[in-house]
Order: C-alpha cells, then structure tokens, then sequence
C-alpha cells in the first residue's frame, strides 16, 4: 500500500436516489496514532477485515523491492460482466491459512448483494464494514437506513454492531455517521452475503 494510501482494497462508494449510502469517511487530519491512523485503516472502510489486520502492510520508503513482492503480488483482479463486479485479492497471504479474498458486487433494480468469499483453512475472525451517513435502526439482524427520499433495508449472515463516528467532509469539517460491523468466526473457506434493498 503507498506511503499516503489507506486501507480501502475491496471498499467502494454507494449513492442513489440522489443520497449518499456507503461512503468513504475520509480522515480529519495527518498522524500515525489514535484517529488519524485509524481513519487510513481499513477498519473505517467499506471492506472486509481479517483477524483485525489490514489488508496490505504499508509501503515504507526503506522496504527492499523483495519485500514489497512478497506482499503485494500477485496484484487485485478486476472482472466485470452485466450487473455484476468481481474482486480478488491477495493481500492477506501474509497471515496464515489465508489464500485470497473475492468480493462481488450483483446489482439489480431495488438491491445490491454483497458476496464475500474467503479461502483457505482455520479458524479467522472476520468483519464486515460499512459506514453510512444515513441514520441507522437495528432489527435483529437487519438493519433500517433512512434517508430524506428512500428507506433501505441492510440484511446479513450475523448481528451488526453499530458504532457513531466522524464522517470527514474536509479537514476540520466533519459530521456524525454510523459504522455497521457485521462480525462473526469462521473455518475457511467461508462465504457470505450482505444484501441492501430499497423499500421505497
């Protein structure tokens, strides 16, 4: 990942009905500790997480070109066809048991899967984020997201948590969202599904 990237392989942007759903949150200011690290981190981005790593450890400037092969080949595949997006990626290899990551995007008229696929083997921890400026109602495990033109409906393998944080408009200038974590433990390989649907 470069110097200045953050931790957003696999995370995307979600606007419709002239609203925002799934944003990017940004970062409030510069720094390697507390908020600013964690706003580069992917544990603010709309993606999957694994055992809380991030998915690629950062580029630093003194890191042999070995070093950056080893962890960041082979490089993401991008596949698209019709309604649908695929993602594969490999920046977990580093930890143990884990082979790649897929994530697919199908689009419909009213709905949105999110599939996650994870191989490998053992047992992982496994998070699912998304971060929305919509405000958030928990119905088991569905969640309600409600917007000034349309109510969506967020449902999930597992119970969401969610957590109130800063949506960054620029430096300085923020405004409060929500983080939705789906979390659950896992023996790979595994699969999952996130579904988002409009109900008007």
């Amino acid at each position: 990942m470069p110097g200045h990237g953050h931790q957003d392989i696999g995370s995307f942007e979600l606007h419709g009905n002239d609203e925002r759903i799934f944003v990017d949150p940004g970062r409030g200011h510069y720094g390697e500790i507390g908020e600013a690290a964690l706003y580069r981190s992917a544990a603010v981005h709309n993606t999957l997480i694994i055992d809380g790593a991030d998915p690629y450890p950062p580029n630093k400037p003194y890191y042999c070109d070995e070093f950056r092969r080893t962890y960041g080949e082979p490089f993401p595949k991008v596949e698209i066809s019709n309604n649908t997006l695929k993602l594969t990626h490999f920046g977990y290899k580093r930890l143990k048991g884990i082979k790649e990551v897929i994530r697919t995007w199908t689009f419909t008229n009213n709905s949105m899967d999110i599939m996650d696929t994870v191989n490998g083997r053992g047992n992982h921890k496994l998070d699912r984020v998304l971060v929305t400026p919509l405000r958030t109602e928990c119905n088991g495990n569905n969640v309600l997201l409600y917007g000034d033109n349309s109510i969506y409906r967020l449902v999930s393998d597992s119970y969401p948590t969610i957590t109130i944080m800063p949506i960054w408009k620029s430096y300085g200038c923020s405004f409060m969202g929500t983080a939705i974590i789906f979390s659950l433990e896992e023996n790979l390989p595994w699969t999952g599904k996130m579904r988002l649907e409009s109900l008007q």
